[in-house]
């Protein structure tokens, strides 16, 4: 069975970064492959080349965070947190419809979480 992973990257980290383009694209994807083959890892850090500036400290960063795996078929995520306040009037029909659903699987026990079979 293959694993599917589910990672996090922060678009202003990505928006904002200071150093050469090309070296973000190689180290991305290098972040990604790290963050998904080493499972000790919550995330891997890329910083700017600070090569002779002596430290990295005030430089760009970015963190590819590793959220979770599956294990079998491809998945598809529909959720949201964060510190802002979600309002139910913002969503869209469509969003709407699938909350209904998601609500009335998770009161007929037809979620399945964790580590469940």
């Amino acid at each position: 069975m293959s694993y599917h992973h589910l990672l996090s990257i922060n678009e202003d980290q990505l928006r904002n970064w200071q150093g050469d383009p090309d070296d973000l694209l190689r180290n991305i994807g290098s972040a990604v492959v790290l963050a998904c083959l080493e499972a000790d890892n919550d995330g891997v850090t890329i910083h700017v080349d600070a090569s002779g500036a002596g430290s990295n400290k005030g430089g760009s960063v970015i963190t590819v965070s590793h959220v979770d795996k599956r294990e079998g078929q491809p998945f598809a995520v529909w959720a949201w947190a964060a510190g802002d306040d979600v309002c139910i009037a913002d969503l869209s029909k469509d969003d709407l419809a699938l909350l209904g659903k998601l609500s009335n699987a998770v009161l007929q026990g037809h979620v399945i979480q964790g580590d469940e079979p």
